[in-house]
């Protein structure tokens, strides 16, 4: 009977602990992320305020779709009906299969090829479907004015 008493008080210990941990660093942990999607934007568009970037045109659209490994969070930047540029800030895809996901890789081509032109890779093609499938929803929302650059007469 001891023994229990003394391991339900060594779990209850260790549980206080890892809670504590948890509150203090959660913080830090959410911090990273963001510093990481946003280092993951770089060279989508020189500058991140949206009103800067409305003078010029371009419009940032966030979109989320399914990949293979699951969500999925998708930056595309679009000046004057056409795509400047994707980016993937956020994803849960195998490793190996996001080496697409790279802007030196596949979806670098959407800075230089017509939407029409790119296709899904092999062995990828879910990850890569979703991608061509949340650049065409944000061209929807652009189409349709949804995005932020709102003009004033």
């Amino acid at each position: 009977m001891k023994s229990v008493l003394t391991f339900t008080l060594l779990c209850i210990a260790s549980a206080s602990l890892l809670a504590l941990a948890n509150v203090h660093t959660n913080s830090y942990i959410q911090q990273n992320i963001e510093k990481q999607e946003l280092a993951r934007l770089e060279g989508l568009v020189d500058e991140l305020d949206r009103e800067l970037l409305c003078e010029q045109g371009i419009e940032l659209f966030e979109v989320e779709r399914r990949g293979y490994g699951g969500e999925m969070y998708v930056v595309v930047a679009i000046q004057d009906g056409s795509v400047l540029g994707v980016r993937v800030v956020r994803h849960s895809e195998t490793p190996g299969f996001d080496e697409v996901l790279s802007p030196d890789d596949w979806i670098g081509r959407f800075a230089v090829e017509e939407l029409e032109g790119i296709d899904a890779v092999t062995r990828a093609t879910v990850t890569t479907s979703a991608v061509l499938l949340a650049v065409e929803d944000a061209m929807r929302l652009y189409e349709s004015g949804l995005g932020e650059c709102i003009e004033t007469p």
